[in-house]
């Protein structure tokens, strides 16, 4: 496994283009595995701490409104995930997830927030290139979990996208990636380090952090996120997209939106 760390991350330019429009990608809402239940990951032995609902954890400090303490995610997801944590564990090396299924006062303080942000470091941007960054980052959800379309669901409405990093069993200590979760400049897209690099010690260790995080996700059936290394997801629409693209054999999303808080 540790050989990932010096495999290339192949280049995510067909990746990119893959992915566009994939909220228009069709979801058999009929599907059984789209009755599934989500599980809090804490529950089933998965590391995390939910990043909006924390007070210590940059880049926010502050508990979003909304937000809830657990980090609920589809139960097929979280075999996958431990089938990931056992091949990691010889290695010193876990999964510690950030965020899963995410209520809609989230995503849509989350945007908020990405916006202000980029509007303050950007004062000269008009505003359709400010939002061409937010919508990079962060997907458009309605107000409330009852106005979701189930038929365009903001990806993490559906308890199976999650944004992870890796951690050492050790010391609890996060492998570096080079930036932060939710950072929002392009040192963010998942080959950034595999083409921009330096050879200074920082990026040679975040570079093979990201090869070992998207080899072992992938290799589990996940698709990771090209403009964020730390989004992976099985079973909705981006991972329905980006795997039908790529391999000519049509697949269909079979997860839409659900409300753990409700089931």
């Amino acid at each position: 496994m540790l050989e990932y760390r010096d495999t290339q991350i192949p280049n995510q330019s067909f990746t990119l283009e893959y992915k566009k429009g994939y909220r228009q990608w069709p979801i058999d809402v009929h599907d059984e595995r789209n009755a599934e239940a989500c599980l809090d990951i804490r529950s089933q032995g998965i590391a995390g701490k939910n990043l909006y609902h924390r007070t210590d954890a940059p880049p926010y400090f502050h508990q979003f409104e909304g937000s809830v303490p657990e980090l609920f995610v589809r139960t097929s997801v979280i075999e996958k995930l431990k089938i990931v944590n056992t091949l990691l564990a010889p290695h010193n090396a876990e999964i510690f997830v950030y965020d899963s299924w995410r209520p809609a006062p989230v995503q849509k303080g989350g945007r908020a927030w990405c916006e202000a942000d980029v509007r303050a470091r950007f004062s000269e941007w008009d505003t359709s290139r400010v939002m061409d960054v937010v919508n990079e980052f962060w997907a458009v959800g309605p107000e409330d979990e009852s106005d979701i379309d189930p038929l365009s669901p903001p990806p993490h409405s559906t308890g199976s996208a999650l944004d992870l990093t890796l951690r050492r069993l050790s010391d609890e200590q996060e492998l570096w990636m080079g930036t932060l979760v939710d950072d929002t400049t392009p040192k963010a897209h998942t080959d950034w380090y595999e083409l921009h690099a330096d050879d200074s010690f920082s990026d040679r260790e975040a570079r093979k952090n990201r090869r070992l995080l998207f080899h072992i996700l992938t290799k589990a059936g996940f698709i990771v996120n090209p403009t964020e290394w730390w989004h992976v997801s099985w079973g909705d629409q981006m991972w329905a997209q980006i795997v039908s693209k790529g391999t000519s054999q049509e697949v269909r999303a079979w997860y839409s939106s659900t409300n753990p808080r409700t089931h």
